[in-house]
């Protein structure tokens, strides 16, 4: 009457080989763009590089993850369920990872070209805020909420704003 922990075994085997996998194939990309990096002149290979490196952890989790439940034996329910979070998950992860991969190459920009406006102004912070509302909206999206009122609203609200 207790639980069969031989249903277990496939789907941790397969997380657990996916996860050494994958990391082995991120050591070696990254020592082959590292390699590649120090060969170039310019910066903004390196600031790629560094932006994707830690949530390239994250990214290898949610793979091995989404392929460990496609292989169990769970309720198609939970399963689902499961899937969606990894989903909000990752696009949340790549959103946050684009938003400050846009800050870094704007404050590069800045730098490289000389222009006298402050690298942490107004111009950084707008950037970032707009590529984190439309990855909420991808979220809400994903999630099966509609978002047309929401950006018509927005564009009712900024239409406003401009003739005040």
């Amino acid at each position: 009457m207790g639980f069969n922990f031989t249903v277990l075994i496939i789907p941790v085997s397969t997380f657990l080989i996916l996860m050494l996998s994958l990391f082995l194939a991120r050591g070696f990309i990254f020592r082959f763009l590292h390699k590649w990096a120090v060969k170039t002149t310019g910066k903004l290979d390196d600031l790629i590089i560094d932006s994707v490196k830690i949530p390239s952890y994250y990214w290898i989790s949610a793979v091995s993850l989404y392929i460990s439940i496609g292989v169990s034996d769970l309720p198609e329910k939970l399963s689902f369920y499961l899937i969606k979070t990894l989903h909000v998950l990752i696009i949340l992860s790549l959103t946050i990872t684009v938003a400050n991969l846009s800050g870094k190459a704007l404050q590069h920009y800045i730098e490289k070209t000389d222009i006298p406006i402050p690298t942490t102004g107004l111009t950084y912070s707008i950037i970032k805020g707009v590529i984190l509302v439309v990855g909420a909206l991808v979220v809400m999206g994903s999630l099966g909420i509609s978002i047309t009122p929401l950006i018509t609203a927005l564009g009712v609200g900024g239409l406003a704003v401009a003739l005040a």
